[in-house]
């Protein structure tokens, strides 16, 4: 922007230059998690650069006999080094369900509603933080007894995954 300015009769003239990171110049946002569910063999990702705050499109179903455990990655798709906060919803009667971060259960942070308080560590541009979601089915449990999960990273930006689980033996 060029503004020409008076000042005791000399015009001056004021260049000003916004600077803009060439990401928020292409309309990226400088913060941007991206939820990924990993499948087993590690190749196949659920949600990766799709971003939402509802798990649209990003939804794995996944049939429970006792136990069963997911990888979600909380990858940074943003432009600078980030910290994510993590939630997530309650889970569904006849399920237990625990969050670990490498050998810490971070299940109550996670799901402490509108408290969260679980950041992920540094990610840094590019880069990605694992959490494992362990789903085990209750003895009580009925057969048919269905999850319905969503994850949320937040930081500027949210992304969510969504997992729908569903008993299918009357073993326990």
């Amino acid at each position: 922007m060029l503004e020409i300015v008076s000042r005791g009769g000399v015009l001056l003239v004021v260049a000003l230059t916004l600077a803009l990171s060439p990401a928020a110049a292409a309309g990226q946002s400088a913060s941007q998690p991206d939820l990924v569910i990993v499948g087993r063999n590690g190749n196949t990702l659920t949600g990766d650069n799709i971003y939402n705050s509802d798990g649209v499109g990003q939804q794995r179903e996944v049939i429970v006999d006792r136990r069963t455990v997911l990888v979600i990655r909380v990858q940074n798709d943003g432009t600078d080094r980030d910290i994510f906060t993590i939630s997530a919803s309650p889970p569904s009667q006849g399920f237990r369900v625990r969050y670990l971060s490498g050998r810490h259960d971070v299940t109550k942070p996670v799901t402490a509603g509108d408290t969260a308080n679980f950041f992920a560590p540094v990610v840094a541009t590019g880069e990605f933080a694992q959490l494992r979601v362990v789903i085990k089915v209750i003895p009580a449990a009925k057969l048919g007894a269905h999850l319905s999960l969503t994850i949320r990273a937040t930081s500027g930006a949210t992304d969510a995954v969504h997992i729908e689980a569903t008993k299918t033996s009357t073993s326990t």
